[in-house]
């Protein structure tokens, strides 16, 4: 391979379009003793034999392109060689530690051929040391180095890009989640909500969507997307596709399936396969949504029924009755009523005005001599069922244990048909299925956000290997032809 070795420095540091040193027939730069700084090269055929040298002692030389494709060139200046060369310095640490060459012992060259609309760099570099490295890299690891030298430079080139997309992207959920909180005056007291959002008529309509699928909810099994009964995992389709048609949601869909449309044309699929893709990019959407709109329908009937323990359906209807004879004219509980805020609360059963309304309530209830009557009677129907089923049971004694069984569960009932008031009246329900609906906008929206921008970096890239010199592609060629398998070549 020395042969070759020589020839391919030859080959960039004069083919034509090379930018030359000053008073020099070629262009080279770099690194090849330790004790020097990086620098121009001037003495080529110096630089040949210690290249022919080191080949013959069995070193590996690895050779990489950096490039670069309009309009990136141009924008961003690289048809000029004083920008190749601080970039290329930048990453050679981060070469020699991915390529496991101690950063003493890396020796280097390279050398910029200014094509025009696609300007490149040619590195030549090994381990200089006394003991490098001479087992050649397995594939899968030197594929992971690549990418992550290749990932080092797009950094290195599209920092402030980059930095000024996530700049955008945090200033974006920022100002999300500052509607959020203004939407719940306890955790931001000073903002009233936003009517660009809460007023917004199509959230409005996927509110009553998910409340929808929150009271027809399964009572059994699990609510997991992927284990839900097929007739309602219909319904919860449905929602997506509601979800799906939010202009800024459909907006952002449309750029991700995109971008995944363009990384699967650029490597090379037919137009079927870059169709089924679509699909499969699109399903994956709609499965990450029904998650979303799930774990959202899960925090509803969490939030709505706190605290409810499943009771007798006689006694919840009587519990319910009761409350709302109890309430009604009470100058207390329109007090307390008047008092709340009509937005929703967070955790509303933990506010210390609420459990003293709560107290009171129970208290009046379960003083009344005729509801404790209906209990007591009640009790004796049950302890009178139990007897004549399990004939030995402790209800034989009497109706002692059944009615404090009763009381507890009565008790329970009250309290849940108390919360059921509140909400109602205060139209808390309305209030907390909005916000949730909010949340799992604005995790979509996240979600979709970085989706699209790992896609679009994704397809930038595969852009930039397929940009790659057809002298790159012809080395590569010759390389195979030669029966080499040295996986020496670095395409970035």
């Amino acid at each position: 391979m020395a042969g070759l070795n020589v020839a391919h420095l030859n080959y960039i540091a004069t083919r034509p379009g090379t930018v030359y040193n000053p008073g020099c027939g070629f262009g080279l730069w770099g690194q090849l003793e330790p004790a020097k700084a990086p620098g121009n090269i001037q003495d080529l055929e110096q630089a040949k034999n210690l290249v022919r040298q080191e080949s013959n002692r069995g070193r590996i030389l690895y050779r990489a392109i950096v490039s670069l494709g309009e309009p990136d060139a141009g924008e961003l200046g690289y048809y000029d060689r004083a920008k190749w060369e601080p970039l290329i310095a930048s990453q050679i640490s981060t070469i020699a530690k991915e390529m496991h060459i101690d950063s003493g012992n890396i020796r280097w060259v390279a050398s910029m051929h200014c094509k025009a609309g696609h300007p490149h760099t040619h590195i030549l570099f090994w381990d200089g040391g006394n003991e490098p490295r001479q087992a050649v890299m397995p594939k899968p690891v030197f594929q992971r180095a690549t990418e992550r030298i290749r990932a080092g430079f797009s950094y290195q080139v599209y920092g402030e890009q980059i930095r000024q997309l996530q700049d955008s992207q945090k200033q974006m959920l920022k100002e999300i989640r500052q509607e959020l909180c203004a939407i719940c005056p306890e955790a931001n007291p000073t903002a009233a909500p936003p009517d660009k959002m809460w007023t917004s008529k199509e959230v409005k309509l996927l509110s009553l969507a998910i409340s929808n699928l929150a009271r027809d909810a399964p009572k059994s099994g699990s609510l997991k997307y992927q284990y839900l009964p097929p007739a309602y995992k219909e319904k919860v389709n449905q929602v997506i596709h509601q979800a799906l048609q939010l202009p800024e949601i459909q907006k952002l869909l449309d750029d991700y399936l995109s971008a995944a449309d363009r990384v699967s044309h650029l490597y090379g699929n037919s137009k079927d396969t870059v169709q089924k893709n679509r699909e499969k990019a699109l399903e994956k959407v709609r499965s990450g949504l029904g998650n979303e709109i799930m774990a959202g329908v899960r925090n509803i009937l969490r939030d709505l029924q706190a605290q409810a323990e499943a009771a007798p359906p006689e006694l919840q209807s009587l519990a319910k009755d009761a409350v709302a004879n109890t309430i009604a004219g009470d100058a207390q509980y329109a007090s307390f009523i008047a008092g709340l805020p009509r937005n929703r609360q967070p955790q509303l059963w933990n506010r210390e005005d609420y459990r003293g309304m709560e107290g009171h309530v129970i208290s009046a209830v379960m003083s009344d001599a005729r509801i404790r009557a209906q209990l007591k009677g009640y009790a004796k129907t049950v302890a009178q069922d139990e007897n004549a089923c399990q004939v030995g049971t402790h209800f034989q004694d009497g109706n002692a244990a059944a009615e404090k069984e009763v009381m507890a569960d009565f008790r329970k009932a009250v309290r849940q048909a108390f919360l059921q008031q509140v909400q109602s009246d205060t139209g808390w329900e309305e209030e907390c299925v909005h916000t949730h609906t909010m949340g799992v906008l604005v995790r979509l929206f996240a979600s979709l956000t970085q989706q699209r921008g790992q896609q679009s970096a994704r397809a930038a890239q595969l852009s930039k290997k397929h940009d790659l010199s057809r002298e790159a592609m012809a080395d590569y060629r010759e390389k195979r032809r030669q029966g080499s398998n040295q996986p020496n070549n670095l395409e970035i």
